[in-house]
């Protein structure tokens, strides 16, 4: 039909096509941005899919939009069309105003789609254990006959983590007695994942607030944006039709990534372009400056500490003050120039290590053997310190200390010193708690000829160890 009709020669006229049935005749095209917020309501009835939708967008954005509340709570009761009832009580969602009373209604309604987006809309009040809702949704005549419906009720209840306890029942006994039935067994792992995500997630907030609420929000952003080229493992999507290929490189254990935050700050900023490692990636790393340094923040936060990767809370100050020494950048960065400006390890040579116990197994942390460690030979305590003494004063922006097999040996909360004699210390350049497997510390770049690590607290009966010792210069 493309030759018989010559499609391949219309060259510069366009390239969509229509077909209509020879009986079609079009409705009168509405010129919605010019028309009042109540007219839009009539359009949410249409048959065209895209007026439907663009009248509820409208109603949602517009300032005046609470003004129509009566006539879509009117159309979701009685409106003559299904779809009509279903885009009021979605618009009615946008403008936060979908009450329980019109909720308990639809949830009656004689179509199938509109009660289950009552079930749907309903989720905030299930939260907060409203109690007539669930009764009503539990006692729906239609619920036993509904298989759209009971997969929307067993999804809503566990979305919205109440903790009712006949709706967790019920939750229960559907889940018994679909087992065999392929989405319902689906989706009791997707519930089983979030579940384990949530405590894991409460957990992470009960025992450091700011981290775990970092964490929850770089989640977000994470599973809105990044996770459609890096994956929602982490690992790098598959480039279609070319075996072998990613999209974007894996997170997981990356070591732009897991090291110094500042790399993966400044890839956000202002984007990556290029090779990397010598390979070639199709998506693109856009530069994404546009957001806030706590958004920032929160998604290097997140994604340096999940798909088994362990480090430090970035902090907003960092992203700032990144953002303010790269302010006249334009161009994403390459691989070859964020490696030029990533700190270094110093040499080791001629350094003069003391400490508060044990003092003879100190070389052992920095012989470049993985399978030794230095030890204190006893249990952490509040005041054990490890000093190394440089040759000269040196600038310095990091601290490595790797725990080997030792994990969780390290410093359970910790403080870094920097001073020129030894005897003159500055005020902490850096506090924390050690990660399992090592403690990553980056701080502004300082001179300084000594550098000090002390226990500040320690509540494990743990030996405090260190493999591998390492100092970042500038």
């Amino acid at each position: 039909m493309i030759d018989e009709w010559g499609l391949a020669e219309n060259v510069g006229k366009g390239r969509i096509y229509r077909l209509e049935h020879t009986s079609y005749e079009p409705d009168v095209k509405p010129r919605m941005l010019d028309q009042s917020t109540s007219e839009l309501v009539a359009h949410l009835s249409h048959p065209n899919g895209w007026w439907r939708d663009t009248a509820q967008k409208l109603i949602v954005l517009r300032e005046d939009g609470a003004s129509t509340i009566p006539a879509l709570e009117k159309l979701a009761r009685e409106g003559r069309s299904e779809l009509g009832r279903l885009h009021a009580l979605w618009t009615l969602e946008g403008l936060s105003a979908a009450k329980p009373e019109l909720l308990l209604d639809a949830l009656n309604d004689s179509s199938s789609i509109v009660r289950v987006a009552a079930v749907r809309i309903s989720e905030p009040y299930l939260s907060r254990d409203h109690e007539v809702l669930a009764g009503a949704i539990l006692g729906n005549s239609y619920l036993p006959e509904d298989i759209e419906m009971q997969l929307q009720v067993y999804n809503s209840i566990a979305y919205s983590a109440t903790t009712q306890a006949k709706l967790v029942e019920f939750s229960a006994k559907l889940e018994k007695a679909k087992a065999e039935h392929p989405v319902f067994k689906r989706l009791a792992g997707m519930h089983r994942e979030v579940a384990t995500a949530r405590a894991a997630s409460a957990a992470m907030r009960a025992r450091n607030k700011s981290f775990g609420e970092a964490m929850d929000r770089g989640k977000v952003a994470y599973e809105q944006l990044c996770f459609a080229c890096h994956g929602a493992d982490g690992k790098g999507v598959p480039m279609p039709g070319a075996a072998g290929q990613l999209l974007a490189p894996s997170f997981v254990g990356n070591p732009r990534v897991v090291g110094s935050d500042h790399t993966p700050i400044r890839t956000l900023l202002h984007g990556l372009t290029g090779d990397l490692d010598g390979k070639e990636y199709e998506g693109l790393m856009v530069g994404m400056g546009n957001n806030s340094d706590e958004w920032i923040a929160d998604v290097v936060t997140y994604v340096r500490n999940s798909f088994g990767n362990e480090a430090p809370q970035t902090s907003p100050k960092t992203v700032a003050g990144l953002r303010s020494l790269h302010s006249k950048r334009t161009e994403p960065w390459t691989q070859s120039e964020l490696e030029a400006i990533a700190p270094k390890p110093l040499s080791r040579e001629g350094w003069k290590l003391t400490a508060s116990h044990n003092q003879e197994s100190l070389p052992e942390a920095i012989d470049g053997k993985g399978k030794t460690r230095y030890t204190t030979g006893v249990s952490q305590k509040k005041g054990m310190w490890v000093q190394v003494e440089l040759p000269e004063s040196t600038w310095l922006s990091g601290v490595k200390l790797d725990y080997g097999p030792s994990k969780n040996d390290g410093p359970e909360y910790y403080a870094l010193y920097l001073s020129e004699d030894g005897k003159n210390w500055k005020k902490p350049v850096a506090v924390g708690k050690a990660l399992q497997n090592k403690t990553d510390i980056f701080f502004a770049p300082q001179k300084a000829r000594f550098a000090k690590i002390e226990i500040t607290n320690a509540t494990t009966r743990l030996y405090w160890s260190i493999h591998e010792l390492e100092l970042l210069g500038n």
